[in-house]
């Protein structure tokens, strides 16, 4: 990447990213998706309400976004081994 294509401010982290993952996917599956906040996935996962705001908009994309990811990742380990 050349000087030109850089973003301002720190590179995004993917522990973070990871850690914003898994705690989405625990209180999913322990409170429910109406019952679950940003508030509540920046506290388990150790990380900011702005970390995850960079990536996403509110809850229903965070969702969103990573559901499709993984259904996108399980039909390629399935279709290709």
């Amino acid at each position: 990447m050349n000087e030109s294509n850089k973003k301002p401010g720190r590179p995004r982290s993917l522990q973070s990213h990871q850690a914003t993952l898994q705690a989405t996917l625990e209180l999913l599956a322990k409170v429910g998706f109406d019952a679950m906040s940003i508030e509540a996935i920046a506290a388990r996962a150790g990380v900011g309400k702005t970390t995850i705001y960079r990536r996403y908009s509110c809850k229903e994309e965070l969702v969103a976004t990573e559901s499709w990811r993984c259904y996108v990742r399980r039909a390629l380990h399935l279709f290709l081994g």
